[in-house]
């Protein structure tokens, strides 16, 4: 079974993103974490989509959820993920905005996996 991938977009500076940044490690599920600073250079789709809505995860590239989080419904999505069954979460913060770029971190047989 493969770990799903779980991108965590925030910003530096970002005391929510901090919080759920030491949340995620309590978790006890086995997930690869990529962190996506939307202000870096090369990242001003995701900059332009979610500005004003981090902390945002996706979830194998599928929007999972923004803060507040709840790690309960969390933890239950990255499971169904580990299993093949997550479907993206209702709310993705400007969902209008398309974002033409590719997603973080695409699974690859030779990734370390991360435990979160």
């Amino acid at each position: 079974m493969r770990s799903p991938l779980l991108t965590l977009f925030t910003k530096s500076r970002c005391a929510l993103c901090d919080v759920l940044k030491e949340e995620l490690k309590t978790l006890g599920v086995a997930a690869r974490i990529v962190q996506v600073d939307i202000n870096a250079p090369g990242n001003a789709a995701w900059k332009k989509k979610y500005q004003t809505s981090i902390p945002v995860l996706h979830i194998n590239g599928l929007f999972a959820a923004k803060a507040p989080v709840d790690l309960n419904k969390l933890k239950a999505d990255l499971q169904s993920a580990q299993a093949g069954f997550f479907e993206a979460a209702p709310g993705d913060p400007n969902s209008h905005i398309p974002t033409e770029v590719p997603v973080f971190g695409a699974p690859r047989d030779d990734d370390p996996h991360e435990s979160v």
